[in-house]
């Protein structure tokens, strides 16, 4: 996957979790104050977020991905909304504990927390609490990932998004590999016969 490709991606998920914050704050009238909870809304857009989580933390694309994946497990094991006060808190827990599980190289909390804007004390008890709530739930077999991704893909290529419609991202191609289990591939299609794999993949048995 190019850089472009990966900053159109990063601008689709940014999308994706805008959405998800508005259905947040139409629902936040009793919402209750949490650990996540800002005492105000940060000055900081959630495109702005990701770029500066994505380029102080060098996390990868798939790592943003699998955050996105950990958020929506999050929301349906919790009363917490979404929304603009709790987003930048959810979303760099999130982060942390993709990195963590995914990427081979990985920082401690307290360069994520600088890199967040909160106390390395205040990200250790938010990263816990993220773990209790979603039950240490933080394997995602590779059906789940490319279930994911295609919700994504399609938000992309659909017409009902005039901020990411047009961008062109590489569909993904779930085969197997053998005895070394399923295996996904980044593929930009032609039709449904043709296709050309790119270099990055996931293993099926790996545990993340």
């Amino acid at each position: 996957m190019d850089d472009l490709t990966r900053f159109r991606l990063r601008n689709v998920l940014s999308c994706i979790l805008e959405g998800v914050v508005r259905r947040g704050d139409m629902n936040s009238a009793q919402q209750p104050v949490t650990r996540f909870t800002a005492l105000s809304e940060p000055n900081i857009s959630i495109r702005d977020y990701i770029e500066r989580l994505y380029k102080y933390s060098k996390c990868s694309v798939e790592c943003l991905i699998l955050s996105i994946i950990y958020i929506d497990r999050f929301i349906q094991s919790s009363n917490i909304q979404v929304n603009s006060l709790t987003i930048h808190r959810v979303l760099l827990t999130s982060v942390v504990l993709a990195a963590k599980t995914f990427d081979d190289n990985f920082y401690t909390n307290n360069h994520y927390a600088r890199v967040g804007g909160v106390p390395v004390e205040e990200l250790n008890c938010l990263e816990i609490e993220f773990l209790f709530t979603i039950n240490f739930s933080l394997y995602v077999s590779c059906e789940d990932y490319q279930r994911y991704y295609q919700e994504i893909y399609k938000h992309a290529s659909s017409n009902m998004c005039t901020v990411c419609h047009g961008m062109d991202l590489p569909n993904l191609i779930l085969r197997q590999n053998g005895n070394d289990g399923s295996v996904l591939d980044y593929a930009r299609y032609t039709d449904s016969r043709d296709y050309s794999p790119t270099n990055v993949n996931f293993n099926a048995q790996m545990d993340y």
